[in-house]
This record gives structure tokens, C-alpha cells and sequence, in this order.
């Protein structure tokens, strides 16, 4: 799969078989929620952005707002909401998915418009309780990963969020893991991925990926690989000169259970 024009592996290459959870695209926020009788993917929303609306049919926006309660930014450190702009969301993806022995449904509001991407968990039971929202927004386009969450245990799950754009020669993909644990987003890293071509090289980045087994803790560990490839071109762009120079970079996270938290590993 790509996103903007770097290639980004289209597999999370989880190695706990079965517990990949692929997410399902939404564009009609009427749609009732499965599960939840006479309750809509705009009902469940609201709980977040209040005045949420579903967008005109011929727009390319599934919905609207101008208001949100309680969004916290993931990372901390991104430019916080402009207040001014309304929130357009092109679509959800969405994930149902057990943490706990509880059912969840793990919503992402994707966006092209660089504005606010909501990162929202919500009890799948009832009337579907908002737990916790989060803003992933970091460019100008975010996704999930087309994988969905993959669950690192009966405790958790990790969620893959992509933010990417490209102009005409580079590209810019980011990989944020978050986490959902005890009914609450956290932060695991960020990875990047950059792609530029020119008439005499071509550089590509692949960002993915995996969780693992971690013996002795509830929760299993994440590794991140950066696969980076350059390609020598004959000066017109396309035709390649030898093979091209590739490297690996892995990069594991353990889950601390004391500071209830993933942690690079030593």
C-alpha cells in the first residue's frame, strides 16, 4: 500500500496469529453501529464533538463540527486544535475489538484537510459510552493502518495511525503506535518515513510494524523496522544503475507494568 509516494508495508507482520483485527471504512455516519440497536455512528460521535453534522452527499466530508470536549492531543507535543477551523471528517474507520473480556469498538476520524484526526474508544454495549479521545492528527492526510488494531494480549491493543502528504519529488509518512489499555490511549512512538526521487537517485522508506510475544508480561512486545532503500538512476528519472544499497533499523518496546507504559528496550 501507498501512502503519498513512499511505500509503506501494507501488513503489520504481527506474530500472534489470528489477532489482527482489520477495520471497516465508514462514509454514512447514519449507519446504526452493529450491536447497538438504534444507535448511529453520528449518535456515538456527538459524545466527543457535539455539534457534529453529516456533510453534504456531493462533498468529499462524511461529517462537521466546530466543537469537541476533552480531546487530549497524541502526541503532546503536536500544535494544539485551532478553535477557529471547523473539524472535517472524510471518513471513520472502525474496529470492534475485546480488551479485558470487554467489548470495544475503536473508532479513527480520518482526515484530508490537516485538520483534527479523533482517536475515539467506545464501549460496544449499551449505548455505547464514549472512554476516551484522542487527536492523532500530524499532516496534511491520516489513516489507520490498513490492518487495523492487533491485539497484544487480553489487556491491550495497539493501533497503527498513519499521517502522510507528498508534493512533486518527496514524500512524508509518519507511523504513530497508540495503545489502548485499562480504557485509555497512550502514546507508544512515532516513526518516519521519507521518499525523494531525482534523475539520479531514488530513496524510499518502508515503515511497519509487529508485535511479539514478551514472556513474563501481560502485554507483548512492539518492534518498529525502517527498511531504507536508494536506488542510483541514469540521470532521467527511472532507468536504474546496480542494485540498490538497502538497511534495516528495528527498534522494541517493552511494557513496563510499573510505570503502566511501553519503554524502549535496552
Amino acid at each position: 500500500m501507498k501512502f503519498g509516494g513512499v511505500l509503506i508495508l501494507a501488513t503489520s507482520m504481527a506474530l500472534l496469529p489470528g489477532l489482527a483485527c482489520a477495520s471497516d471504512s465508514v462514509s454514512d455516519l447514519n449507519e446504526n453501529v452493529p450491536g447497538l440497536t438504534g444507535r448511529s455512528w453520528l449518535d456515538l460521535l456527538k459524545q466527543a464533538m457535539p455539534d457534529l453534522k453529516v456533510g453534504d452527499p456531493k462533498s468529499d466530508q462524511a461529517a462537521t463540527a466546530t466543537q469537541v470536549k476533552s480531546m487530549r492531543l497524541m502526541p503532546p507535543s503536536n500544535e494544539p486544535l485551532d478553535p477557529s477551523r471547523p473539524i472535517e471528517i472524510a471518513r471513520l474507520a472502525t474496529a470492534r475489538v475485546a480488551i479485558d473480556g470487554k467489548p470495544r469498538w475503536i473508532v479513527l476520524g480520518e482526515q484530508d484537510s490537516f485538520e483534527a484526526a479523533p482517536l475515539m474508544l467506545f464501549e460496544a454495549g449499551g449505548e455505547g459510552k464514549l472512554l476516551d479521545v484522542v487527536d492523532t492528527v500530524g499532516d496534511m492526510h491520516t489513516d489507520m493502518d490498513p490492518n487495523g488494531p492487533v491485539a497484544l494480549g487480553a489487556a491491550g491493543a495497539v493501533v497503527g495511525v498513519r499521517n502522510w502528504h507528498d508534493n512533486s519529488n518527496e514524500s512524508f509518512n509518519q507511523l504513530m503506535l497508540v495503545v489502548v489499555a485499562r480504557d485509555r490511549f497512550s502514546l507508544v512512538t512515532e516513526t518516519g518515513a521519507y521518499g525523494s526521487r531525482s534523475k539520479d537517485k531514488d530513496e524510499t522508506e518502508e515503515a511497519s510494524f509487529a508485535v511479539r510475544p514478551d514472556a513474563g508480561r501481560a502485554l507483548a512486545r512492539i518492534d518498529t523496522l525502517v527498511k531504507q532503500q536508494t536506488q542510483r538512476l541514469a540521470g532521467d528519472f527511472q532507468t536504474p544503475i546496480g542494485k540498490p544499497v538497502v538497511q534495516l533499523f528495528r527498534t522494541s518496546y517493552r511494557w513496563n507494568a510499573a510505570k503502566g507504559k511501553y519503554v524502549k528496550a535496552r
